[in-house]
């Protein structure tokens, strides 16, 4: 999991990892990372092992659930910003991704909701994720 340029500079992905991320549990076998700069809440732009990962703001709420497919992000599923959309806390809205002109990954805005298939692939995760403090 890393930045563009380390995905890019793969041997370097676990230097990346370990100077900005670590592991503090995991929701049904998806790790959850919380970023080494507490005030920071991101996920890795690129996956190196993992299908995907949970982030944590600093407050210890698990807020996203990034999908990665072939390394990249295809999906990410928010939980928080929910005052945005004028809806209850717990509200998830989807951001689907697609790539640049080199190939690197875009997220799309605004959010969408979540269909009936991704909640049925991911409402399971999605459930333990709400109010959730690690």
């Amino acid at each position: 999991m890393g930045s563009r340029r380390d995905y890019e500079n793969s041997v370097q992905f676990t230097l990346y990892f370990e100077s900005h991320y670590h592991e503090v549990g995991t929701v049904e076998g998806i790790k959850v990372l919380r970023h080494n700069d507490r005030a920071n809440s991101a996920l890795p732009e690129y996956a190196k092992t993992s299908e995907a990962y949970i982030s944590i703001n600093p407050q210890g709420e698990m807020m996203h659930l990034r999908v990665y497919c072939n390394h990249a992000p295809v999906l990410e599923f928010d939980i928080g910003h929910w005052k945005h959309y004028g809806k209850d806390r717990g509200y998830i809205h989807v951001h689907d991704y697609t790539k640049d002109a080199n190939g690197h990954p875009v997220r799309i805005a605004p959010g969408r909701d979540i269909t009936q298939a991704e909640y049925a692939k991911y409402g399971k995760i999605l459930e333990k994720m709400k109010g959730s403090k690690k």
